[in-house]
């Protein structure tokens, strides 16, 4: 309902909010609801005074660590209450960077990866200090619970994040949302400087564990934009990828999205009871992506079969 709504509206603000948006079909509902709107909001106050892409991500960067610090606090309502209201505000401001980019037509491979970094170390401060609070009474075990939960937090958005700009890439045609390959990256990064090498390094980390887990890699990933940019059968091929492979999506985002993890730690946190969220993503939220994995890739094999 709310995609339609976008999509069609031809309110003001509803069309200025569907131009700051990359890609429809990957977007979660809370994200339109919620942080896109304020996102753009903020985004027309930063263009305004001429803030840039790179400075709104150091305030989101600067918001989550301090929401994580706080998390610290958990016997504290008011502190934890100030904790989630300023991993909110990071939210929005992770969407209102990369709305200045689409707005101002300033988007970078190297901003969309710098954009992803800073989640990253978002959720490293959360689950460092939130876990900290527990140390007194658990002792250093605590930490390589938290360690594995953070492990398979960052496996879940990693794969989400692959398939997510698949869609966006191969289904709704976002040239700048397609997943670089390895060799590309390396050629791409090769002279940059080193600034630009920590980057390139960070991310073809995170490359090699996004194909790790999946089958569309290489051949079978070729395959894809070949019959993307094939015109004789784009109707098709789009028709049956809407048809089989779109309707993932929305698991996918139940189960690795940001919003349900940023989510998460906010009410186990509000409760006191962070701990348990350690528990629940290694368990709850990491057997179904390994499911959707399998599944992911089953449909992807008999999709390219019929082709």
């Amino acid at each position: 309902m709310i995609k339609e709504y976008i999509l069609t509206s031809n309110r003001p603000f509803i069309k200025e909010l569907r131009n700051s948006i990359k890609s429809i079909e990957i977007e979660e509902k809370l994200d339109l609801i919620f942080h896109r709107p304020l996102g753009l909001l903020f985004s027309k106050f930063a263009i305004k005074i001429k803030l840039t892409p790179l400075y709104i991500s150091l305030l989101s960067l600067l918001s989550g660590a301090l929401s994580g610090i706080l998390f610290y606090w958990q016997q504290n309502i008011i502190l934890t209450s100030i904790g989630s209201v300023l991993l909110t505000l990071s939210a929005v401001l992770d969407s209102s960077d990369g709305q200045v980019a689409r707005l101002t037509n300033t988007s970078s491979e190297v901003g969309r990866i710098i954009d992803g970094l800073i989640d990253n170390f978002v959720f490293v401060f959360v689950y460092f200090f939130a876990t900290l609070h527990f140390y007194p009474k658990y002792g250093a075990w605590i930490f390589l619970l938290a360690m594995a939960s953070g492990f398979c937090n960052s496996l879940h958005s990693l794969i989400y994040d692959f398939y997510k700009n698949e869609v966006a890439f191969i289904y709704s045609g976002v040239s700048s949302q397609r997943n670089e390959d390895i060799a590309s990256l390396k050629a791409k990064y090769k002279d940059a400087k080193w600034y630009g090498k920590i980057v390139y390094f960070l991310h073809l980390d995170y490359l090699k564990k996004q194909y790790f887990f999946t089958i569309r890699k290489g051949e079978n990933k070729k395959k894809f934009e070949v019959l993307r940019n094939s015109s004789e059968i784009k109707e098709l091929f789009k028709g049956k990828y809407k048809k089989e492979l779109l309707p993932l999506m929305p698991y996918w985002a139940l189960f690795g999205g940001t919003n349900v993890h940023r989510t998460l730690m906010m009410i186990f946190s509000l409760a006191g009871a962070f701990h348990y969220y350690l528990f629940f993503n290694l368990i709850f939220l990491t057997i179904p992506i390994l499911i959707l994995v399998s599944i992911q890739n089953k449909r992807d094999r008999e999709f390219l079969a019929t082709f």
